[in-house]
């Protein structure tokens, strides 16, 4: 698995930051929901081949966090965890 992290040196004032108290978050980007109601949703993930007959692929934008992942072959896929999105 590989990660990225980035550091920033600006600091946020008081009156620039969010105030998300009280409102349900995603558990998977910690934003808040747009739908308070979908706090008991679960997540879904979806595992696509990232091999050139698949594509094109449909979709990515929809996922919250995209992992990659090498798999057999030297084949890469992708696992998209989707929360807000609906499966339909």
């Amino acid at each position: 698995m590989l990660g990225f992290s980035g550091c920033g040196t600006k600091l946020i004032s008081k009156s620039e930051r969010n105030d998300y108290t009280g409102l349900a978050t995603s558990p998977l980007s910690g934003l808040p929901l747009s739908d308070q109601s979908l706090a008991e949703r679960r997540a879904i993930a979806v595992k696509v081949e990232n091999a050139v007959r698949a594509r094109p692929q449909s979709g990515p934008d929809k996922a919250e966090v995209v992992y990659e992942e090498l798999c057999r072959g030297g084949i890469d896929e992708t696992h998209r965890p989707v929360f807000e999105q609906s499966s339909r």
